[in-house]
């Protein structure tokens, strides 16, 4: 799967569950580590740096795009980088929040969707997935 089709795949689930502003970053020179997706919903800042394979998504997360994704999260909002996993209609988005956890978190691609598209005060997606991790400790 190309990291196009990954993203596409994310922005559908997205648009399904009502949410309204998904900006798509084309690589650049000029915008070098920022995440493929930024999603604002709610009030909320949610960054996705979309990769093509579990493989890209253990290996191929540049120390750039980590810098930009712990900054994100270090301002309140929710950034990860993310790959799909799955087909014939049932895909499954796995998550991985920072460089020290090596083992991505995997979400139904609709549940996570609906996450983001939550009301105030509700459990955001990075939320589901500490607690998950505190409770493997």
């Amino acid at each position: 799967m190309l990291e196009k089709d990954v993203v596409d795949k994310l922005r559908i689930a997205l648009k399904v569950a009502g949410i309204v502003y998904v900006r798509r970053n084309h690589g650049s020179m000029y915008s070098a580590g920022r995440p493929d997706l930024e999603i604002l919903h709610l009030g909320h800042f949610t960054a996705v740096e979309a990769k093509r394979s579990e493989k890209e998504l253990q290996s191929n997360v540049t120390p750039l795009q980590w810098k930009e994704i712990e900054a994100i999260q270090a301002a309140g909002g929710d950034a990860y980088a993310a790959t799909i996993r799955g087909g014939r209609g049932k895909y499954n988005i796995l998550i991985r929040t920072s460089q020290k956890v090596v083992a991505p978190v995997e979400l139904d691609l609709v549940a996570w969707a609906m996450t983001i598209a939550r009301a105030p005060g509700q459990m955001r997606v990075i939320d589901y997935i500490r607690r998950g991790q505190s409770n493997e400790q």
